[in-house]
């Protein structure tokens, strides 16, 4: 079932499976400003939700309490249904709690509590996520949101950059290892300016650019373009992975605050000990996200 929401200056469509927003349109002149894609040999997400884990797990398998489970990559909340708590004009609230299903993968009583509040700019998104069992409960949270890129006007992919904060003129930069997974440590990043341009060929070198010491804000934009975007999270997720499908024609990029990374591909994947999130029984977290768009 999906959910429209909408304001004098924007229209959202949220789907009850994963909560995923699925499309933003401008009421100004009908611009989509989520990835939509035009066929299926590109990624059909929009902005999925990533529980329990981001990323990939060694072999897909964990181990938690000396149980061996199994785990896609990115978790499975993008693929549960949410039920309705709360709607009115511009704002939706979805929750999604564990079941039989996933306690057989997760062995973790969650809840997540998810609101889309539209603005007159854009619309904010938050995550709640709560421990309700009776144990402590590990997890990795990740925005995953896709982005359309304006292309019409001759621009194209690598005329787009990002622009951080003004005092960030060196970020970490953690490359991949093994197709997938992170190496153990971060190198020096340098920008320009406080600025990383989208490159194709570098993203698609590394699979994924993953950034951290970048603040929690920055602005995608073309020189000469009127289109922006404003894109602020919360400081729980200090890593910002840059993602788009390797193929120029998927005219879109994943901007991706998570909430840590995933692991190095060689080490066996020990909930109990990994760096993650932890809460307490009783305990929540919530993760926000800010999107603000000019048009």
């Amino acid at each position: 079932m999906n959910y429209t929401i909408k304001n004098n200056s924007y229209t959202a469509t949220v789907s009850s499976v994963g909560a995923e927003l699925i499309s933003l349109v401008s009421n100004k002149d009908g611009r989509e400003l989520i990835w939509q894609s035009p066929s299926d040999k590109y990624w059909s997400k929009h902005a999925p939700l990533l529980f329990p884990v981001a990323g990939r797990l060694k072999d897909s398998k964990y181990t938690a309490g000396g149980v061996e489970y199994s785990m896609s990559a990115h978790g499975f909340i993008s693929k549960k249904t949410f039920v309705l708590k709360e709607e009115s004009d511009s704002t939706l609230t979805l929750v999604c709690c564990a079941d039989e299903d996933t306690l057989s993968v997760y062995p973790f009583k969650f809840r997540l509590e998810v609101t889309y509040t539209l603005t007159e700019s854009g619309i904010d998104a938050s995550v709640t996520v709560r421990n309700e069992g009776d144990r402590l409960m590990p997890y990795t949270f990740g925005w995953h949101p896709g982005f359309a890129l304006p292309t019409e006007d001759g621009q194209d992919i690598e005329d787009y950059r990002l622009r951080f904060a003004d005092e960030v003129r060196s970020a970490k930069w953690t490359p991949l290892q093994h197709v997938c997974f992170a190496r153990p440590y971060a190198e020096d990043y340098p920008l320009k300016d406080g600025e990383y341009v989208l490159s194709e060929s570098e993203i698609y070198a590394n699979d994924t650019m993953i950034f951290d010491s970048v603040g929690n804000s920055l602005t995608l934009y073309a020189v000469g373009h009127p289109y922006s975007l404003n894109l602020s999270w919360s400081d729980n997720c200090p890593y910002l992975c840059v993602w788009k499908e390797p193929a120029n024609g998927a005219k879109f990029i994943c901007l991706e605050p998570w909430s840590g990374l995933p692991g190095d591909g060689e080490t066996d994947e020990n909930f109990d000990t990994r760096a993650m999130k932890r809460l307490s029984p009783d305990e929540s977290e919530s993760f926000l996200l800010s999107m603000s768009f000019t048009v």
